[in-house]
This record gives structure tokens, C-alpha cells and sequence, in this order.
């Protein structure tokens, strides 16, 4: 899905040291993001709450986070997926002086981002700093990628694994310690000058490399195993280019009908597009499959715009409701979409279903605390009771075949009214 990562300047010091395998994710998480933002405010964070300053435990931002680097502590992992974005920024205002990893030379300060926690980057995940300096283990996978948007350097014991995934560096890159670099389809960019021993890349000679460039200082092919440098850069600084987006979508919406919801969108261009999970959740962070919808370009490719739609003929009575979109390419790889939310508009027209109904109907979006009063098409009330929830079931059993008119009462006015059938 087409997203854009806005990429953040990095530069502090994260310490931590759980490690993980083979990018395994963590079981459970004790924060997680709701929406982009300071790492600092609330409204980032599910529930409200900003992990505690050096939280002991297991943090998930699958949204675009910065500010987060002297927040974290020594038992901190950090777990960047679904295209979130993990980066850090003290700003202008920031006081470098007792700071051990920014150094001042006498002439110009020369800071470094020195992350010496595992980072798991999963299905387009983004480790994203400037002058990025890296002692501890990093783990990516699903085209996910470490950038940094001017120098990057390896510190000491440094170890990354790289699994369909990328290391892009904008300007010089610098390792002189004992480093490893491991996995499968790397995509390695350099934009200016390799420094390493001998101008050698031992750090990448555990790895398989899929593309590669440097650009100021080119090494010439440095392993048989290596394809010919690509003649231009993999990407920009901001690692744009990286990975080609499967889906453009341009547009996501869900409105209410009477009684269903209404989701469409529009993809501007396709590639190996399968087809898109339609999800729902009552909240923002808990989602389930409600159904599916095929991709409609031809073997799911396309450079035309393509409109969808969906109907949730069962939707959530009388509460919120959220929505999204799970686009899955034929690969099995997947991405979600922004949220959609129907909100739920107490004391308008209440949702009946099923309508036409037989032994039961359900009854939302009434205003909690009113009275219902169920009125056959004689005038007789069938059924009167209080709405205690925000969808309520009525059982019709032992009432005749007919019309049925449905008042929502508070105290003697009538604030919303509908109508079924019983069959």
C-alpha cells in the first residue's frame, strides 16, 4: 500500500540489549502505536500511555514515531513493522554538552545516533537517523530497510541480518571494527565513500547481495558472488525507491447506509496485487476479516486508476466502527491502509436487523436510558422495554406475521422511530 514515511533526523543515544533470531516477533508488547507523533505525547500511544522512560519490555510502532532515542533503556526492544517508522530527533534546542555520544572536535560537533539495542524491522519497517551509528544487532525482513540521511558507521560487536531488505546510506560509510552483515536479498546504497579496511566490504561477506551502488569511491566487483554495481543509486536519501509500492491507493472511505456500511476506494496503479482483506474493529488496535475483494487489474497489475467497493451488510450496532484494508500481493507480502471510522450517532434512525426478521431482531444506535416501544400496525404494543446497550436483541417469537414500527421514547417524545417486517 502506498505510504508516505516522513524520515526522521536521528541523534541520541538508545541503549538495550534483548536479542532476537531470524527477526522471531516478540509475543506481546507492552505499548503500541495508535496514530504518528512525538514519542513524548499520549495521543501517540494505545490507551493513552507513553511507555515509561527505560520501559523493561517490548514496544510495537507500526506508525511513523520520532523523539524516541533517550526515552528507551537497556532491556528495550523496539519493533518497527507494517511500514512504521522508528526514528528519533532532539531538535535545535538540544543541550550535547555530558553527552557521550556526541564529540566535539574542536572545530565542528561530530554526533552519532549509537544504537546498541536489537531493532526488529518486519514487513517494510524503517529504522530511519541521521549520522547513524550502529553497536549493537539489528534484524530486517518483508523490504524493510535501515536508513540513515548522512553518514552511517559500524560500531563495535555491530550485527545486522537483512532479509529482502536494504541498508541505505546517503553520504560516507565507515567501519573499521570486526562487523557482520548477513541474510538474503540485500540491497546495499551507498552515496558516497565506502571507508573500510582496505577498502574491502568484509562486513557483507556473510550475505547475499541482490543490488549494491557507491557512488563517490566505487570498490569494482568486491566478491564473485556479487552482481555488477547497479550504473545509478537505488534511492534518495530518504530511501525512496528502495522497494516499488505493489498498490497506490488514493482514496479510503467508509460511510453509513441505513442499515449497512459502505467502504470504497481507488487504487491508482497495481502491482502483483492478489486482492484486499476487508477488516473491522471496534477500536482502533483489534481487527477481524469481514470479507474480500479480488483484485480487478489483469494478474494484478495496472497503471489505470481502479475504483472498489464493499458492503458490511452486518455492521456494529450503535458503537463505532473501524475499518481497513489488508492489500495482499500474490507473494504473500501485505499492507494495511489508513483507518476508516463510522461513527455511531446516538438518538438518530436505529439500526434494525435482520430486517425482514423472524424470531429475534436486534436494535441499535438508541440512546441508552430510553424507552423502546415495539407498535404493530393495529396500534397494539407488542413490546416495550428501557436500551440498556448499545445493541439490544428483541425477541419477537409468539408475535403475528406484519408490519412492525419501532419508537425510541424519552419521556414523552419520540426521538427516533423505523420500521420491519416479520415474516
Amino acid at each position: 500500500m502506498k505510504k508516505i514515511y516522513a524520515l526522521l533526523v536521528l541523534g541520541s543515544m538508545l541503549l538495550c540489549t534483548n536479542i532476537f533470531a531470524q527477526c522471531t516477533e516478540p509475543s506481546s508488547y507492552g505499548y503500541q502505536t495508535v496514530k504518528d507523533g512525538d514519542w513524548s505525547d499520549a495521543a501517540t500511544w494505545a490507551g493513552g500511555a507513553v511507555p515509561p522512560k527505560n520501559y523493561n519490555g517490548n514496544i510495537l510502532i507500526t506508525h511513523t514515531v520520532s523523539n524516541g532515542a533517550s526515552q528507551v533503556g537497556t532491556a528495550t526492544t523496539v519493533v518497527a513493522k507494517d511500514g512504521g517508522v522508528f526514528g528519533a530527533f532532539h531538535g535545535s534546542d538540544y543541550d550535547y554538552s555530558g553527552d557521550p555520544d556526541y564529540e566535539y572536535d574542536g572545530t565542528a560537533l561530530e554526533y552519532n545516533y549509537d544504537l546498541k539495542c536489537h531493532v526488529i524491522l518486519l514487513n517494510r519497517g524503517r529504522l530511519v537517523g541521521n549520522n547513524l551509528k550502529i553497536s549493537g544487532t539489528i534484524c530486517a525482513s518483508g523490504e524493510s530497510a535501515i536508513i540513515s540521511t548522512h553518514d552511517f558507521q559500524f560500531g563495535n560487536s555491530a550485527s545486522i541480518s537483512l532479509y529482502n531488505s536494504a541498508l541505505a546510506v546517503c553520504h560516507d560509510f565507515n567501519t573499521t571494527n570486526a562487523v557482520v552483515v548477513s541474510g538474503t536479498g540485500m540491497q546495499i546504497n551507498i552515496g558516497h565513500d565506502f571507508h573500510a579496511v582496505d577498502k574491502t566490504p568484509q562486513a557483507f561477506d556473510g550475505g547475499q547481495i541482490d543490488q549494491w551502488y557507491v557512488g563517490h569511491d566505487p570498490l569494482g566487483k568486491p566478491a564473485s558472488n556479487w552482481p555488477d554495481m547497479s550504473s545509478t543509486p537505488l534511492c534518495d536519501c530518504n530511501g525512496n525507491g528502495l522497494f516499488v509500492t505493489p498498490v497506490t491507493l488514493t482514496k479510503f472511505s467508509a460511510a453509513k447506509q441505513k442499515n449497512t456500511v459502505l467502504l470504497q476506494w481507488n487504487t491508482a496503479s497495481e502491482i502483483n496485487n492478489q486482492g484486499f482483506d476487508v477488516e473491522r474493529g471496534t477500536d482502533s488496535k483489534t481487527f477481524i476479516k469481514i470479507g474480500y475483494a479480488a483484485a480487478k487489474s489483469s494478474n494484478g497489475n495496472s497503471n489505470i486508476s481502479l475504483d472498489y467497493d464493499y458492503t458490511d451488510n452486518a455492521p456494529i450496532l450503535g458503537a463505532n466502527s473501524y475499518y481497513r484494508l489488508k492489500q495482499v500481493d500474490k507473494d504473500g507480502r501485505y499492507d494495511y491502509s489508513d483507518i476508516a471510522i463510522v461513527r455511531a450517532a446516538q438518538g438518530s434512525a436505529p439500526i434494525l436487523y435482520p430486517n425482514p426478521a423472524h424470531d429475534y431482531i436486534y436494535i441499535g444506535n438508541a440512546a441508552i436510558g430510553s424507552m423502546l416501544r415495539i407498535v404493530g400496525a393495529d396500534g397494539k404494543i407488542y413490546r416495550a422495554t428501557t436500551i440498556t446497550g448499545s445493541s439490544q436483541k428483541i425477541d419477537l417469537t409468539n408475535m403475528p406475521s406484519g408490519l412492525y414500527f419501532v419508537k425510541i421514547e424519552k419521556g414523552n417524545t419520540i426521538i427516533a422511530s423505523d420500521k420491519f417486517v416479520k415474516q
